[in-house]
């Protein structure tokens, strides 16, 4: 009799923990250890070379065996340089009339070199800056219509230079990219080898 009861009690501590098994909850997501490591890169944040790294970069391209030309496209239809040009400025909006020469550089030469800048933006680690207020009567009543070209180096010094055009942007664009040609207007390649001392004019070196 005290056999009977002790499988008797046995067979119902087994059916009580079956029972208990069968109504755990299931098990959350598994987790590891909490060490989180965020990274935020902001342009602000952006660490700028330093005067000898450009130096390095520059000394690269003069030592280095100069890349053959690749030659562009060709077929492009000529156009009538426009006689006259509205300038809308990107920071107060104000429209300035521009006539002859400079309704050129306006309508051609402006959109050129906001695109070029934008290449050299994507290539580059410099800190960089364009600034195109001089064609705005508002903002610079007295100012000259060119782009001026800041360049922020990792020691905060900054240097200016203006005038620039596209293809300043365009071989600072190669240069920044790490190349040893820089891509021409009609997507092309030229070696920068062949202008080092325009580089060393706009970088300060």
């Amino acid at each position: 009799m005290p056999a009977l009861v002790t499988i008797g009690l046995l067979l119902a501590a087994g059916a009580l923990f079956m029972a208990c098994s069968c109504t755990r909850p299931a098990p959350g997501p598994t987790r590891n250890p909490t060490t989180t490591v965020t990274t935020t890169v902001t342009v602000q944040q952006v660490k700028s070379l330093s005067r000898e790294e450009v130096s390095r970069m520059l000394a690269r391209v003069e030592n280095s065996p100069e890349p053959q030309s690749r030659m562009g496209a060709m077929c492009y239809e000529m156009a009538m340089p426009p006689d006259r040009a509205e300038y809308v400025c990107p920071v107060c909006g104000e429209k300035t009339l521009y006539t002859s020469g400079a309704a050129q550089v306006v309508e051609w030469d402006l959109p050129s070199c906001r695109r070029e800048f934008e290449q050299l933006q994507k290539a580059s680690s410099m800190q960089v800056s364009l600034d195109e207020s001089g064609f705005c009567h508002k903002c610079q009543p007295h100012g000259t219509p060119q782009l001026v070209l800041t360049l922020t180096y990792a020691d905060s010094t900054t240097r200016r230079i203006a005038p620039v055009g596209a293809q300043d942007l365009r071989l600072l664009a190669g240069f920044f990219s790490g190349k040893l040609s820089y891509e021409t207007f009609n997507e092309g390649e030229e070696p920068l080898k062949g202008s080092t001392d325009r580089l060393k004019e706009i970088l300060g070196l």
